[in-house]
């Protein structure tokens, strides 16, 4: 379940997998990974709040404290580690999507190399996950 840290993303999707949970969709028995995308990197102060520690705080309550109990599903909050939070935002990929795995590693910048890891982590988040099952 991928979602933008924006407000509306994140509460859209947190309603939505609520009505999961409360048999709207009748979806059960499914492993949920929950990975914010698109984390700015820079701070930006929007109403006295600091983001993205602002949207990192409010995903990381919002989701852990409303699906960790869950009986229908299997929730996994790997990627809303603190510490490596989602997946940054990568001005360049937003143009040329492939740029990640053409280039060579050494031609891309930090944020890049970073973004790179964390799909990394994704990945083996889903390999676990199916390695369960």
């Amino acid at each position: 379940c991928v979602m933008r840290p924006t407000t509306q993303f994140v509460n859209g999707t947190r309603r939505y997998l609520i009505g999961l949970e409360e048999g709207e969709k009748m979806m059960m028995d499914k492993n949920i990974i929950i990975v914010p995308n698109v984390i700015p990197q820079e701070e930006v102060v929007i109403g006295g709040d600091k983001y993205p520690d602002r949207a990192v705080e409010r995903i990381t309550n919002g989701f852990t404290s409303a699906f960790e109990d869950s009986f229908a599903n299997t929730y996994y909050f790997d990627m809303l580690d603190r510490e490596e939070f989602g997946i940054p935002a990568v001005k360049r990929f937003m143009w040329l999507e492939d740029a990640l795995y053409t280039k060579p590693f050494s031609e891309l910048n930090d944020n890049e190399k970073l973004a790179l890891e964390r799909y990394h982590k994704l990945a083996k988040v889903i390999y676990d996950v199916d390695a369960e099952w």
